[in-house]
């Protein structure tokens, strides 16, 4: 399945999108046959292709024996029946559950014969509306689909829709450069007699297909970029490319608006950055401009006082949803209707390749867990680590405070009660962790009986209430263990918590005096209990 997302990732045309899915789910799900069918753009109509498998033998209601496997193509007006039903239902369903609905409807014979062996329809929306859908056929084993297959479209079903629209965007370009170039061609060949009306006609040629190439490159290329802030950097610098006084930023918020999860910025000093950082909760405001205006001359930036040519304009970053989760912020002049129109067209290719980012990297965090306790493990600790290291070192007023807890008599538990004991306790204190740190807070273990919390833009005194309740709440910590004469004790579970932030420390020292203040507590605990036997945690 991350073979198809990465496959679907670089293609740029509907009818491949059509042929990579077929392959997908012939080889991997088995089935008999596949119906794509796309949206026509602003038409009142969708078109596609019916594919069957080379293996299909046939059929809830065809005849056995060996199937063509050549291309059909199909066209359906926006008020078919099938079409009315995926848009009423908007869920993956299978055909059978569709069967009430196709009874009181007047399905033709041409119809009934198409999807005589549809197992499953899986639709793809945009801003509630219905891209484009795919009909399954049954499988070639005869077996029906699993649950577990059907989460896995579903999951499709959610993520297919920016590649489709990437694709219909790409080809769109495509026919729009070809149209374009042959319109331009002939208004020259009748304007040849006039040397000034050429030279016009060739600077719009130049201009108009410089942006249209770049559009195709930008679009190919950050579909290959792993970082969102390397993703954000190649953008704007091919922004800087059409337009050589661009000046601007691209922000990414994180699950809190004051985390910051991606940035970049290009032609803007410093102290603007921080400004703008500072501000992002009113970047949407009608009155930005006079906001960040005002901001700038608090902090010494006097050319703003005289420079009334530069103007701030923000265009936001949508999510499925239409949820805004970041901005691109330009600094220059009044921006016409077409440079408004070609950053929108650049910032909708930007949007959907970032919600697919963050997409996978959900799926990479489901699969960064430690088996024991379902924290996240040591090597996603340690990435996101570096994220907020390098945004702190950017931005000073961007901090992150880093936890290191340690548990405090395993070995004696171990010795005493047994290894199954100790996992006991050490589950024990994870659930703790998992209850009481915030979402967007990164709970790892790191190995043994070492724990971490890191915690995104988050001070010192903010992170000094987050330890305490940690420190309250482990301070009833308790698991029932039996002594070797069949005696009932219940055992404390006892802690040590070192914290730092990077406020007080520089950002690459965080971890490393978190880890100190840990064991110096430590020290403390096995001074006042030479023999290591857990006690109960003290709250202060």
């Amino acid at each position: 399945y991350h073979a198809l997302t990465d496959d679907l990732s670089r293609i740029r045309h509907l009818e491949k999108i059509h042929e990579v899915f077929c392959s997908w789910v012939y080889s991997v799900l088995g089935a008999s046959s596949n119906i794509s069918v796309f949206r026509a753009g602003e038409k009142k109509s969708y078109y596609g292709w019916k594919t069957r498998n080379s293996k299909d033998l046939s059929g809830l209601f065809g005849k056995a024996g060996l199937l063509s496997v050549a291309d059909t193509p199909l066209k359906f007006e926006q008020d078919h029946w099938l079409i009315e039903i995926i848009r009423k239902r908007q869920v993956i369903m299978s055909y059978e559950k569709m069967a009430r609905d196709i009874h009181e409807t007047m399905v033709s014979q041409a119809d009934a014969e198409l999807l005589s062996e549809a197992e499953l329809v899986i639709p793809a929306f945009s801003k509630g509306r219905l891209l484009a859908f795919f009909v399954l056929g049954q499988k070639d084993n005869g077996m029906a689909y699993t649950s577990s297959e059907i989460d896995l479209l579903e999951n499709f079903s959610l993520m297919i829709s920016p590649y489709i629209e990437n694709a219909m965007l790409l080809q769109g370009l495509e026919d729009e450069v070809e149209k374009r170039t042959s319109e331009l061609n002939n208004a020259l060949i009748e304007s040849v007699t006039k040397e000034k009306q050429i030279s016009e006609r060739n600077k719009i040629i130049t201009r108009q297909n410089q942006i249209f190439r770049t559009l195709l490159e930008t679009s190919t290329t950050i579909n290959q970029m792993e970082g969102l802030d390397d993703l954000f950097a190649f953008t704007l610098n091919q922004l800087r490319t059409l337009f050589s006084d661009f000046r601007g930023g691209i922000i990414l918020e994180g699950k809190r608006n004051s985390i910051l999860e991606a940035s970049s910025f290009v032609g803007i000093e410093e102290q603007e950055q921080k400004v703008i950082l500072d501000n992002r909760h009113e970047i949407m405001s009608p009155d930005i401009d006079k906001i960040l205006r005002r901001e700038m001359e608090k902090h010494g930036q006097a050319s703003y006082i005289h420079d009334f040519r530069a103007v701030w304009n923000v265009f936001p970053m949508l999510s499925r949803g239409n949820k805004i989760t970041g901005y691109m912020v330009i600094k220059g002049r009044e921006m016409d209707k077409l440079t408004k129109e070609i950053f929108s067209v650049f910032l909708g290719q930007l949007s959907a390749v970032t919600q697919n980012k963050l997409l996978m990297g959900q799926l990479e965090k489901m699969a960064s867990t430690d088996g024991l306790t379902g924290l996240y493990n040591r090597t996603f600790m340690n990435l996101e680590l570096n994220k907020v290291v390098v945004h702190a070192k950017r931005f000073q007023s961007i901090c992150f405070t880093v936890m290191m807890i340690d548990m405090n008599g395993l070995k004696s538990i171990n010795d005493t009660y047994g290894h199954e004991k100790g996992d006991a306790a050490i589950i024990c204190i994870a659930s703790v962790l998992k209850k009481v740190c915030r979402s967007s807070d990164i709970v790892s273990r790191l190995g043994g009986d070492e724990f971490a919390v890191l915690m995104p833009s988050t001070s010192r005194p903010q992170a000094e209430i987050l330890f305490q309740r940690i420190k309250e709440a482990a301070a009833g910590l308790n698991i029932e263990c039996k002594d070797k004469h069949g005696q009932t004790h219940m055992m404390p579970v006892c802690i040590s918590i070192g914290m730092a932030s990077s406020d007080e420390f520089p950002p690459d020292e965080v971890m490393k005096m978190a880890d100190t203040r840990m064991y110096d507590e430590k020290k403390r605990f096995y001074d006042e209990n030479p023999e290591g036997l857990p006690v109960r945690n003290r709250t202060r």
